[in-house]
């Protein structure tokens, strides 16, 4: 059973936080506050996706069944080519599986948008797997939260696929 931990750090611009819309320098730092994911591949007996994000209180279990059947059931990937089709199917399935504040439906939006693209473009299997995310980092405070969240399910997905094509060599 696959189990690791990854973590980002979180940022401070310290000037030009508006200039590099423009394409222009700016000063930055990395901060000693990190956002923390432990993934957990669960049995093959278990069949869901548990996803717990405790900073914007979301502990939610998912039949992995629903989403192989929503996002594979064709086989279908010009979807994700198309980036606004592919947010569009992003959304309704985060609509289906209810979320109670709009922090927790975008959690669940990059949530879904990471693990799916990530397992298209690496054709990597979904097992049945459980997320921990914690942050020291305040939500909304300029810190770069949503940075490092982003990062911390990249890496964790990357990674993920990476050692399940380690897995497959070996055998």
């Amino acid at each position: 059973m696959i189990q690791f931990k990854v973590s980002a750090p979180g940022k401070v611009i310290l000037f030009g936080e508006h200039a590099v819309v423009y394409g222009k320098t700016a000063v930055a730092a990395s901060i000693d506050l990190r956002t923390v994911l432990n993934f957990t591949e669960l049995p093959e007996a278990e069949q869901v996706v548990k996803i717990c994000f405790s900073k914007v209180n979301l502990f939610i279990t998912i039949p992995l069944q629903q989403i192989q059947n929503f996002f594979f059931i064709n086989k279908n990937v010009e979807f994700i080519e198309n980036y606004e089709i592919f947010y569009n199917k992003i959304k309704e399935f985060v609509c289906i599986v209810s979320y109670a504040n709009v922090q927790q439906k975008l959690s669940l939006e990059a949530f879904f948008y990471t693990l799916i693209y990530i397992a298209q473009k690496e054709e990597m299997e979904i097992k049945p797997f459980q997320i921990q995310l914690n942050t020291e980092l305040a939500i909304n405070s300029g810190l770069g939260s949503s940075a490092s969240f982003a990062v911390s399910l990249a890496a964790c997905f990357v990674h993920w696929s990476h050692l399940q094509k380690k897995y497959l060599q070996s055998i």
